[in-house]
């Protein structure tokens, strides 16, 4: 019987100094990090078809701006190598970036990758 006494006390001791520890520990919130900034800015690419320069500007809402219109539609993914926007018409728009600078634009609605140079 003693045996089983000391064992309950050092249970609950136990059990007592593990709500301690829970109670002092910090509480660490999941922030995500903002890759936003990675794709914002002035850009440039040129259509190997035509040799065109076209402007692109992303803003800090990430809305972006090709040869000065705004296109119409909603971001779908962001990632620290990947901003995907979605047009009205259904077609996707990748932006791929490289060493946390944007590298290439896919366009699905031609099936056409560009390199992308920077016009900061």
């Amino acid at each position: 019987m003693a045996d089983l006494f000391k064992h309950s006390i050092r249970w609950l001791n136990d059990r007592s100094q593990r709500r301690k520890i829970k109670r002092h520990a910090k509480v660490v919130e999941n922030v995500e990090p903002d890759f936003s900034t990675i794709f914002q800015g002035k850009w440039a690419f040129v259509d190997p078809h035509t040799k065109k320069e076209h402007h692109m500007v992303i803003n800090e809402q990430l809305k972006i701006v090709i040869d000065g219109k705004l296109l119409d539609g909603h971001i779908i993914g962001l990632s620290s190598d990947l901003l995907t926007f979605l047009d009205h018409y259904g077609f996707q728009l990748k932006i791929f970036a490289q060493d946390f600078h944007p590298a290439k634009i896919y366009d699905e609605s031609s099936g056409e990758t560009y390199e992308i140079s920077d016009k900061n």
